[in-house]
């Protein structure tokens, strides 16, 4: 089982090489395989790729902020203050309007329904407009994008997931874009878009798409336009977006029992378009609408139905109704998700707090002891998955089964043990009359097929 499976509490015992040696013959053989790579490497598992110090425990190798290399991030977001000097008038104001909903559609319709879930289809043509439109808001390359995204449904909320907050709030929200670990697009996850040479070249430079709104707004609106149409408009898109990955993990209700700690949350859903119903959209990711109710507002689903209408998009992915009724917290599903948020917040703590020597044996039992907890909850979490009158229906057929199945071994038993008539002999009839060794008659319907 790949390493990024496993919970976060696995990224720990990495960050401690003593504990990783110790444990490695006692932990249950899934604890072990994660250990695997910390233990032939003890040198990688506290420290990163430049040599510095890891500094949160469930921080991966490369996952640490580069000063110097975010300095370019940190300037974009004081620019705007030039604003102070270029003044700010209504033309201003609907320039950024327009270019902060234009591109939010596109990163949310585009980058993450099309390119990261391909929840409806569309004409290559079309396709090169979402890629292009997406690469617009500053957010990297639509396969970088996409296919870090993909990942992290593939791994969420563990140390593979490069921005699950059990990482920190901070991390989640913009730190992990900011890290050497999440330069490189993870081409493998996403060779269904890589095959296009147009979508690659994009993804090489990405530069295109927001050199050219910068000049369009600074053409538009002058230079106030540019501080305020482009600058202001893509940091407010930049941290509108972010929030799905920080925020809608944190803050809102749950509606599914989702192995994640993914909430839904109307106000993010209002910021960006319907990517506020995240717990909706992680039980159902290859859905194309997000909000399943009518009052769940999804502005990116309802503008891509009107582009259906005019095929310029088709095969909108429609949620499944049998998987809405399943997992549902409120019909009685056992919330994994934030048990296992919860449950590595602890042992985070438990492990960073225990690192004497002494307390070796003690800490190899904890995990013991931890692993336990959680394979049982991750089974109450299954077992109780079901829509719950499937689920009593399956009940019901399954303990008929076994009083017909009980009901048939005892007309086997019965027929057999009656004078004169062997088991063959009473299959070969309809119904059988068959005489009690204690007197009298019993009339029984043989089974179809031997049960014995």
């Amino acid at each position: 089982m790949p390493f990024g499976e496993h919970s976060g509490r696995r990224a720990r015992l990495r960050s401690y090489p003593l504990l990783a040696v110790t444990s490695s013959r006692t932990l249950s053989a899934r604890l072990t395989d994660g250990l695997s790579s910390a233990i032939a490497q003890p040198d990688h598992t506290a420290h990163d790729r430049k040599g510095s110090a890891v500094t949160h425990p469930n921080r991966l190798p490369g996952e640490r902020v580069e000063p110097v290399a975010s300095l370019p991030f940190v300037i974009f977001h004081f620019v705007p203050l030039l604003a102070i000097f270029t003044g700010i008038g209504w033309h201003d104001w609907m320039i950024l309007l327009v270019t902060y909903w234009v591109r939010v559609f596109f990163i949310t319709a585009g980058y993450h329904r099309y390119f990261g879930h391909r929840s409806y289809k569309t004409s290559r043509w079309f396709q090169f407009v979402l890629a292009f439109g997406g690469s617009m808001a500053v957010q990297k390359g639509p396969l970088w994008w996409a296919g870090n995204h993909r990942l992290h449904h593939r791994f969420s909320d563990t140390v593979q997931d490069a921005h699950s907050p059990i990482k920190g709030v901070f991390f989640s929200h913009v730190g992990w874009i900011l890290a050497t670990r999440a330069d490189p697009t993870p081409e493998d996850v996403i060779s269904d878009f890589a095959k296009f040479p147009e979508l690659r070249f994009l993804n090489r430079h990405d530069w295109i798409g927001p050199w050219l709104l910068a000049v369009l707004c600074l053409w538009w609106g002058g230079w106030s336009g540019l501080v305020v149409g482009f600058f202001l408009s893509t940091v407010m898109t930049w941290h509108a977006t972010f929030l799905v990955n920080s925020l809608a993990h944190l803050w809102g209700t749950r509606r599914y029992a989702t192995a994640d700690s993914s909430r839904n949350n109307f106000l993010i859903a209002l910021l960006v378009m319907g990517e506020g119903w995240h717990n909706n959209h992680h039980h159902l990711q290859s859905s194309c609408r997000q909000g399943f109710k009518w009052w769940e507002i999804d502005m990116s689903y309802y503008v891509l139905r009107v582009l259906s209408w005019v095929r310029i998009v088709h095969d909108l992915k429609a949620p499944n109704p049998t998987a809405m009724r399943t997992a549902l917290i409120k019909d009685g599903a056992y919330d994994i998700g934030m048990f296992r948020y919860h449950w590595d917040k602890a042992t985070t703590r438990v492990a960073s707090a225990t690192q004497r020597t002494d307390l070796t044996d003690t800490r190899v039992r904890f995990s013991q002891l931890a692993d336990e907890t959680l394979a049982a909850a991750e089974e109450l979490g299954r077992q109780t998955r079901r829509d719950p009158a499937v689920a009593t229906a399956a009940a019901d057929d399954d303990d008929g089964g076994r009083r017909r199945r009980g009901g048939r071994a005892a007309r086997a038993r019965l027929i057999c043990c009656a004078p004169g008539v062997s088991h063959a002999e009473a299959l070969t009839h309809r119904d059988a009359l068959i005489m009690s060794p204690l007197g009298g008659s019993f009339l029984v319907s043989p089974p179809t097929a031997p049960e014995m």
